[in-house]
């Protein structure tokens, strides 16, 4: 895992070299209808891919937003969420994964909906954070945002991480 961050971290800064400045800016998303928009910190890169987005920190850490399929009201969300997070974590190759927050209510900026939040270690056993927040813009139509961050870069992405869940707008 420690290899994707290098990864997406090296092509951030290869892009941020070649740009003049780096600015904060927001995005709307799903890009064809946005439903809703999300603010992505100064330093912050913004990939589109496979229908989702996914903001990338110069540190170790990323924010996704994408749309889920199978949810369609606030009764099988949490559990939904919950399964997501699991599968998340999968996705990373992570083991030992483990609930450190167990599904609860939240608000983040515009949107009620759920958060979890998990850890796991990657191959290389250093702990690796992830949170889920899965909430409805409108009637029935769900997505979910995800930010992944390494114990090491906790401290350096902190602020933004919560600026970005805050940040969530919906499209009027």
């Amino acid at each position: 895992m420690r290899k994707l961050f290098r990864i997406i971290c090296g092509s951030a800064l290869l892009l941020a070299t070649s740009l003049p400045c780096l600015t904060a800016e927001t995005v709307s998303y799903p890009d064809d209808r946005p439903v809703f928009t999300v603010a992505v910190p100064e330093g912050w890169e913004v990939r589109h891919e496979h229908g989702a987005v996914r903001i990338i920190a110069q540190a170790n850490a990323v924010f996704a937003l994408q749309h889920v399929d199978n949810v369609s009201d606030d009764d099988t969300a949490p559990v939904a969420l919950a399964e997501l997070a699991s599968l998340q974590g999968k996705q990373f190759a992570l083991e030992e994964m483990k609930v450190v927050r167990p599904t609860a209510p939240i608000q983040m900026g515009d949107f009620k909906g759920f958060i979890t939040e998990c850890v796991g270690k990657d191959k290389h056993g250093n702990d690796t954070f992830w949170q889920m927040m899965i909430f409805s813009p409108k009637d029935k139509d769900y997505y979910v945002a995800t930010c992944l961050w390494t114990k090491d870069d906790a401290e350096k992405t902190a602020a933004d991480r919560v600026d970005i869940f805050k940040s969530l707008k919906a499209v009027p």
